[in-house]
C-alpha cells in the first residue's frame, strides 16, 4: 500500500489518538470499578455479619455486598481492564514506531485493526481456546450409526 497524502496521515494520526484517550479512560474506570465494587462487597458482607449494626442494617449491607459482587461478576471489569491496558499499550508503541522508528501507515494500520479487535474481545485474555479461538466453525461429524 502506498504512502498516504499528508492529510490523510492526520487523519490516521487522529483516530490512533483519539483510540488511545477513550481505551486509556476506560480501563482507568474499569480498574477503579474493579477495586472500588470489591472493597465495598467485602465491607459490607463483613459488617454485616458483625454486630456493630442493628439487625435491618445487617440486611441492607448484605444486598448491597450481593449487588457489589454480582456486578463484578457480570460485567468482569478485571478482563476488560486487562484487554483495554494490552490494546492501549500495543497502539501506544505503534504510534511511537510510526511516529520515530519509520514503521510504515500500513503497520500501524494492521496494529489498529488488531488492537480494536483485543480492547474489544470479551474473553478474558489468556482464557481463549488457543486451537479453535480463530478458526472457522466446523459441522458436527456425520451420524456413524445411520
Amino acid at each position: 500500500m502506498p504512502d498516504l497524502p499528508p492529510d490523510a496521515k492526520a487523519l490516521l494520526l487522529a483516530e490512533v489518538d483519539m483510540r488511545l484517550s477513550i481505551w486509556r479512560k476506560f480501563w482507568v474506570g474499569f480498574i477503579w470499578a474493579y477495586f472500588l465494587l470489591g472493597v465495598l462487597g467485602v465491607m459490607f458482607s463483613t459488617i454485616a455479619a458483625s454486630t456493630l449494626v442493628p439487625d435491618p442494617w445487617r440486611a441492607l449491607l448484605s444486598l448491597g455486598s450481593a449487588v457489589c459482587l454480582a456486578v463484578i461478576g457480570f460485567l468482569r471489569p478485571e478482563a476488560r481492564y486487562k484487554n483495554l491496558m494490552r490494546a492501549w499499550r500495543d497502539l501506544a508503541d505503534a504510534r511511537a514506531r510510526y511516529m520515530f522508528d519509520g514503521a510504515s501507515q500500513t503497520s500501524l494500520l494492521d496494529r489498529l485493526h488488531d488492537c480494536e479487535r483485543i480492547a474489544t474481545d470479551d474473553e478474558p485474555l489468556g482464557t481463549q481456546n488457543k486451537e479453535t479461538a480463530n478458526s472457522p466453525i466446523q459441522p458436527p461429524p456425520p451420524d456413524q450409526h445411520g
